[in-house]
């Protein structure tokens, strides 16, 4: 508990008052400095003898001291180690042996980061309990229900005000198309704030943490003003900040999941967390529904400072700190203040001193623009998921006018049917985790990490299925039909909206080791803003065509989009083949998968 609640913003807080309240390790008494990290005084050297005599080595040949080598009184009376030790404890990983890490973005050579003494911090060993990949599992769970929260709080945001259009057209004098801004700006923000808040939780000297808890507690304070503002316009800039505000777990909230499970099980938690990115827009409008009916639109507003508060308290005391950089930074700096070596350096703090602000802003803004544009997967998952999230704000307008208008129900009980799309998504991660254990699982261990991306994709091609069903379903049974067919059929949206974002952001990850948070950036920009432009579309299309006919418009478009999850599982490896930036496992240029499947073929061919 202690060691939870250190590495969390309470924490820290904490820490500045009284440090010895939650101290780290090397804060303790008792603490030994491993002998790496102590430092060393030379007596009677040339100068150029001692850098020599203090820089990694090259080959894994050990250093040769010299004799004149005294220890400094921090490490009286040890004999310090080769560096080449230096060397051998970065190398440590605690991935198992043979097993290929493809989240993992390790330097080749220590000696490419510190060429001029430095000695590099890193895990203490394997089972470090610093490092986030050896947590208790109850605390990695904890932590993921926390990020999740967090998530499902931000695009309960989105939608909270879905069935206050009409109280809002009519409070402020303006049509209801103009008043479905209020939700086409709110996921216009959380698109556009990714780009910008999303690198600052990679810089190791400021985490996770920090972007999280601060564009948090601005956000619950956006909600305040806007259910007290008397002007429309007001209203709309102030939707758009606080969708940018809340916009830091939409991008950054698998990357934390990544950062404390392994490659092997991270699946599971990514799953757990497209639910709650799915479920959340769907369960908003039935939170709100009954009190935006009696007690009037401004109630979206409050309920979500509840919702977002409680986020908030979560986040501010009950998450750690999972950026590893981050953790690895704090540690040098205790470790430089306990040891007074100031050659201990983290990876990360090398890295960064020679990003420049171009850099910076190329890795956040211009490459995930140009992942879109030159890499023919990037782009193609983009438009399949916001196809469907373009599907799923549709239904923010249809189903007022299918179960409010066409069956006669109270506001607040037209938003109960969306309940089966939650039912859908829990159904769908029930079957993933089936299909993981059963058949993805065997398939990694086998390959020993080398798993091809496409391995991820098999149910998305069962979901591509689901989209067509459930809105030509949904199309031709509503206000036709007794009303349980057209709230099975947005059931079976739940296992289609699953079913394609938990593989895709699997394989997106996977696919794009190096360059996975600029993939991710696109895809959650793109995504999001065919989500925004849908409630501004689908009110003319609903309102021209009809529910049938406007519903049978979408169907037809995901009939198009149906081959683009076939043609990534069968022609994924071409496509990777020749992209400068995918892995290019299982693929023609790469020999270790070529020659094993040469070796196999050769091996079960019969003897001439």
């Amino acid at each position: 508990m202690k060691d939870l609640l250190r590495e969390t913003p309470f924490g820290t807080i904490v820490r500045l008052v009284r440090p010895s309240l939650l101290p780290y390790p090397e804060e303790e008494e008792g603490f030994v400095v491993p002998d790496v990290y102590r430092p060393r005084t030379p007596l009677a050297l040339k100068e150029d003898e001692w850098s020599r005599s203090t820089t990694l080595a090259p080959t894994s040949a050990a250093t040769p001291k010299p004799k004149e080598y005294a220890a400094s009184d921090d490490a009286a009376d040890s004999t310090h180690p080769d560096t080449a030790d230096a060397l051998r404890a970065y190398e440590a990983t605690p991935v198992p042996e043979g097993m290929y890490d493809p989240f993992a973005e390790r330097t080749a050579h220590a000696l490419e980061l510190a060429p001029d003494g430095t000695v590099l911090v890193t895990w203490y060993g394997p089972d470090d309990a610093g490092n986030p990949q050896n947590w208790s599992l109850t605390k990695k769970v904890w932590a993921a229900f926390v990020i999740m929260y967090y998530t499902f709080a931000i695009y309960a945001g989105s939608s909270i005000v879905a069935f206050a259009f009409e109280d809002v057209a009519q409070h402020f004098g303006v049509s209801t198309i103009v008043a479905a801004l209020l939700l086409t700006l709110f996921v216009a923000g959380y698109a556009v704030g990714p780009l910008f808040l999303a690198p600052l939780s990679e810089i190791a000297s400021i985490g996770r943490n920090p972007p999280y808890i601060i564009s948090m507690f601005i956000f619950c304070v956006l909600q305040v003003p806007s259910a007290l503002t008397p002007s429309f316009a007001g209203l709309c800039v102030l939707r758009f900040l606080a969708g940018f505000m809340g916009s830091p777990p939409l991008a950054t909230g698998g990357a934390s999941l990544t950062d404390i499970f392994s490659p092997q099980k991270a699946g599971y938690a990514l799953g757990a967390y497209g639910v709650a990115v799915g479920v959340a827009p769907a369960i908003a409008p039935m939170l709100s529904g009954f009190a935006i009916e009696r007690w009037g639109w401004e109630w979206a507003f409050w309920e979500m400072l509840m919702i977002g508060g409680l986020g908030f308290l979560l986040l501010f005391v009950g998450l750690p700190e999972t950026n590893a950089d981050t953790i690895l930074y704090k540690r040098a700096a205790r470790l430089r203040r306990l040891t007074r070596n100031n050659n201990l350096r983290c990876e990360s703090e090398i890295l960064d001193a020679h990003k420049t602000f171009g850099g910076v802003m190329y890795e956040a803004l211009a490459r995930p623009l140009e992942m879109t544009v030159k890499e023919p997967i990037v782009l193609a998952i983009d438009l399949y998921v916001g196809l469907t999230y373009a599907i799923l704000y549709s239904y923010f307008e249809s189903y007022p006018l299918v179960f409010h208008v066409g069956y006669g129900w109270s506001l607040g009980m037209a938003g109960l049917p969306l309940i089966a799309l939650t039912i859908g998504g829990m159904l769908s991660y029930a079957v993933y985790c089936v299909w993981s254990v059963y058949v993805w699982e065997p398939q990694y261990v086998a390959a020993k990490g080398r798993l091809v991306p496409e391995a991820y994709l098999p149910l998305s091609l069962y979901g591509a299925w689901c989209y067509p069903i459930c809105l030509f379903w949904f199309a031709w049974s509503a206000n036709r039909t007794h009303w349980a067919s057209p709230m099975i059929a947005s059931g079976v949206f739940g296992l289609a909206d699953c079913w394609s974002f938990m593989p895709y952001l699997n394989y997106l990850c996977v696919a794009y080791p190096k360059h996975a948070a600029s993939a991710l950036a696109s895809n959650d920009f793109v995504r999001s803003m065919m989500g925004a432009a849908m409630p501004i579309v689908a009110f003319p299309l609903f309102k021209n065509l009809g529910i049938d006919w406007g519903n049978s418009v979408l169907g037809f478009a995901s009939v198009a989009f149906l081959p683009i999850p076939f043609l990534l599982y069968y022609y994924g490896p071409a496509l990777r083949a020749r992209s400068p930036m995918a892995t290019h496992i299982g693929t023609k240029k790469d020999p270790q998968w070529v020659g094993e499947r040469a070796d196999a073929e050769a091996a079960s061919a019969p003897a001439s």
